[in-house]
């Protein structure tokens, strides 16, 4: 982990640290170190030490504010960018954005001229998206779920993408030592888990969606009760449920005809 640190504060490679130990630092870039030690040492996510974690290739700036980017997260970019370039969609929304890791990899990725859209409920979490963005033809908005598209989903709703990485632990997982320092507005989806998806499910019911894709990503243990709501609520879509690389169940694919 020393190395770590110390490529980051040298802006050099882990691989260059451990071949030149004659490299010696500063009394500031000592003292940077120190810091970011003590950071550590009070179980502080490395990701937040440095300030950015790498997702899809992309080097996404993070902070206390948003949830930190997880590898399970880029199969549902997969996913997408795989439907995109087979559907065009004319209108592309990442819901519940944060870092704003999954529409900046799609928007990166994709030669489209669809329409980049991503909300979040909080303010803070959308400063860190737009300087991610930054350079990018993407629309942030700050409200809940659906809401800040709703005019737009009630006019346009045909070939259009969705994306949705949302709160979906429940209490108890919340005491987990791993994401004790990340925001728990992004982790805790209710008393079950399940309340945020199942919220941004009924609000996606009553637009008229064609040729359309929605894809969350879900706790590994939400698959029989996210299916029934969507069943009763979406009836005549397939749905298909994604495993990460755990083997976990972790998206869960909508395709609405």
């Amino acid at each position: 982990m020393r190395e770590t640190l110390i490529a980051e504060i040298l802006g050099k490679t882990k691989a260059y640290v451990l071949t030149h130990p004659e490299t010696k630092l500063s009394p500031a870039q000592k003292k940077k170190l120190k810091h970011m030690q003590t950071q550590l040492s009070k179980g502080v996510p490395l990701a937040y030490v440095l300030s950015y974690k790498w997702f899809y290739n992309n080097k996404i700036f993070v902070n206390k504010n948003v949830l930190i980017p997880r590898p399970e997260t880029e199969s549902l970019v997969n996913l997408a960018i795989s439907w995109a370039k087979q559907n065009k969609p004319k209108t592309i929304i990442d819901i519940g954005t944060g870092s704003g890791a999954i529409i900046v990899s799609l928007k990166r990725n994709l030669k489209t001229k669809a329409q980049f859209l991503a909300s979040d409920i909080s303010k803070k979490a959308l400063l860190v998206a737009k300087r991610n963005a930054s350079g990018l033809k993407i629309s942030f908005k700050q409200g809940s779920l659906s809401a800040p598209f709703s005019k737009l989903l009630n006019k346009n709703s045909e070939r259009v993408l969705i994306t949705a990485n949302l709160p979906y632990l429940y209490p108890k997982q919340l005491s987990e030592k791993s994401i004790s320092k990340e925001p728990k507005l992004a982790l805790l989806g209710g008393k079950k888990g399940t309340e945020k998806i199942s919220a941004l499910l009924k609000e996606l019911s009553k637009f008229k969606l064609r040729n359309s894709l929605i894809l969350l990503e879900i706790n590994y243990n939400q698959v029989k009760t996210l299916s029934t709501i969507i069943k009763k609520l979406m009836p005549g879509t397939k749905i298909t449920v994604h495993k990460d690389l755990a083997s976990w169940d972790r998206i869960v694919e909508i395709k609405v005809k």
